[in-house]
């Protein structure tokens, strides 16, 4: 269901780079590297919201299941994909800031409805917007990081399920420490959680799959009775009902945060597993 809702539901095109990153994903498991990158490339050219899982490629490299020229063939797909927008006459610089400015429109709110770790933040209080900013940024760069140095550390046990996880890792745990984030934006996590949940069927899968799927639930069931502001600053928090709000949305936050615990869970044992 929350396919659907982070998707068609609000006249988002997500199906799009979600199927091309989890194509992707797949030709990189199966070791078709160039496929790989070329899907991801394209991806890239849809949404930004790629470059969640994008560390997983570096991962990879470092594994050397990718060789560098291999990584390559994402700038030119991306590049291939802004000669149809050149040739009907659009400037190069305004096709490749696009990105650049989506990022800056926005710059002045921590959250855009997004259920991550600022949607936390009590309504009111006072919260230097650009250091809290930045501090999810860091903290993002360091979740990436620690995904590469796992799989750097436990290499000889880094089969496709710990890539596949390390995977669900990035697209959960990226969006819930950025700043600036949309609710649609877990949109990718929804995919690859599900993704988890039929590799196998492994218990803990199901349970990142399920944890994945009622997260959503509850946080579109709570903008079903509250018609949310666009912006995190501007959430009415007065009154009894602003106060009913607030404890809707702190609900939905218990299960993604037992999710996102679930995966590195399910992720870390499953090396420990692997390495006995």
């Amino acid at each position: 269901p929350t396919v659907i809702l982070n998707g068609a539901f609000w006249g988002q095109c997500d199906a799009l780079y979600g199927a091309l990153t989890l194509h992707a994903l797949a030709c990189a498991l199966e070791r078709r590297n160039r496929s790989s990158l070329l899907l991801l490339g394209i991806a890239f050219s849809f949404k930004l919201q790629t470059v969640f899982v994008l560390p997983l490629w570096g991962g990879l490299w470092l594994l050397r299941r990718v060789r560098f020229r291999e990584l390559l063939w994402f700038p030119a797909a991306y590049a291939a994909t802004c000669v149809p927008a050149l040739l009907l006459g659009k400037p190069l610089g305004d096709i490749l800031g696009v990105y650049f400015g989506q990022a800056a429109e926005y710059s002045g709110y921590l959250n855009l409805n997004a259920p991550n770790m600022y949607a936390l933040i009590p309504h009111g209080a006072e919260v230097n917007t650009a250091l809290a900013a930045r501090l999810g940024i860091l903290a993002a760069f360091a979740l990436a990081a620690a995904v590469l140095a796992a799989l750097l550390v436990f290499r000889r046990q880094a089969d496709d399920r710990a890539l596949l996880a390390a995977a669900v890792v990035l697209a959960i745990g990226v969006p819930f420490l950025l700043p600036h984030m949309h609710e649609r934006y877990f949109f990718l996590a929804d995919v690859m959680a599900v993704t988890v949940a039929c590799f196998g069927g492994a218990r803990r899968g199901l349970g990142v799959g399920r944890g994945q799927q009622l997260h959503g639930k509850l946080h579109h069931r709570q903008q079903r009775f509250q018609q949310m502001p666009p912006h995190h600053d501007n959430i009415d928090g007065q009154g009894e009902h602003g106060q009913g709000r607030r404890h809707v949305l702190a609900f939905a936050h218990i299960p993604f945060l037992a999710r996102f615990a679930e995966a590195f869970r399910c992720w870390l044992f499953g090396f420990v597993a692997h390495g006995n």
